[in-house]
């Protein structure tokens, strides 16, 4: 028979209380032990998005412009030429797009409608010779540069009666070559032209006196000017 208290209520022996403690402390422990895993299983770090929006990409523009300000001719036209005459053409190259260019070339011939350069000149002989297709081309010397500088008082457009002293020059067709040689040949070369930036296409010619005689006489010859530009380089 288990004893009482003086209140005559049973009370539990020491082995007793120690095992409902146990108990006790072990129920505890589980309840934590699931408390945890519920916690690990729920937690979440702190976060933050922001967005850049509005954002665009443009190409920039390659212009090659002759004479932006139509300052003057872009071609030759001069009729009635004597051995011993000579002349110029100048022609502004300015770059109107909004990405630096490089002159590469510059080349002689007759330029098709899609930009293809052939290798012929329209050449026309009314003179002595009038089965031949006119010897203009085979005598008359043009020289061609790239002037960075000062023009040393030329002007832009044609003139006739004298040529263009180089300065600061990007040299493309040596004086002195026939224009029956630079037709059709890739005069190649390197000229950086910048935004906005403007040079000088400078094209000398001379008929020379003491090497063209009478066949030339009638004769006439034209051509066009091909430039050709790219991208610099990145």
């Amino acid at each position: 028979m288990e004893p009482l208290n003086l209140h005559g209520e049973r009370y539990m022996s020491n082995n007793n209380i120690e095992l409902t403690r146990r108990r006790v402390l072990g129920g505890i422990a589980t309840i934590g032990a699931a408390s945890a895993a519920v916690g690990a299983g729920t937690f979440a770090a702190f976060s933050d998005t922001e967005t850049s929006s509005g954002n665009s990409v443009t190409a920039g523009t390659l212009d090659l412009q002759l004479n932006p300000n139509s300052s003057g001719s872009t071609s030759i036209d001069f009729g009635n030429i004597a051995p011993g005459d000579s002349g110029y053409l100048v022609i502004e190259l300015t770059n109107d797009g909004s990405i630096d260019a490089t002159l590469q070339s510059i080349n002689i011939g007759d330029v098709s409608e899609d930009g293809s350069l052939t290798e012929s000149l329209t050449t026309n002989s009314d003179g002595e010779d009038p089965n031949s297709d006119g010897e203009l081309d085979d005598y008359l010397e043009i020289g061609v540069f790239i002037e960075a500088g000062d023009l040393t008082g030329a002007s832009v457009g044609t003139t006739t009666g004298e040529t263009v002293s180089a300065t600061d020059v990007t040299r493309v067709i040596s004086s002195d070559t026939k224009l029956s040689d630079a037709v059709g040949r890739n005069n190649a070369f390197s000229e950086s032209l910048t935004t906005d930036e403007t040079k000088y296409l400078v094209l000398n010619y001379e008929l020379p006196r003491e090497e063209t005689g009478n066949v030339v006489q009638g004769d006439s010859a034209g051509f066009d000017i091909q430039i050709v530009s790219e991208q610099a380089s990145n």
